[in-house]
């Protein structure tokens, strides 16, 4: 997470939090935490902790998961013939799918 978007989720998280206190079954993730790490010898870093969304009654009827971020930068897992349903794949596998 960039500088720009640590600062911008700051300023989106009391929004964020009315509409889940609004809408409980949002499938909008539950951000547990935002922080910034710095540690000595390294740049700080911005760390997003949120929960996973998927409640899914019948996981048999799963055909594909994604983990969509918005960017392609390191974002695929590939898909084989013998990749399981069960598999998060990522933005550059639903492009391809």
């Amino acid at each position: 997470m960039t500088n720009g978007e640590f600062k911008k989720m700051l300023k989106m998280i009391p929004k964020i939090f009315l509409h889940w206190k609004k809408n409980r079954d949002s499938l909008i993730s539950r951000v547990y935490g935002i922080y910034k790490v710095k540690m000595t010898s390294f740049k700080p870093i911005h760390l997003l902790i949120m929960a996973n969304t998927l409640r899914i009654e019948d996981p048999s009827k799963i055909m594909r998961i994604y983990d969509l971020k918005g960017s392609t930068e390191m974002r695929e897992v590939g898909v084989t013939k013998n990749t399981p349903p069960s598999k998060v794949l990522k933005d550059v596998d639903f492009i391809k799918n």
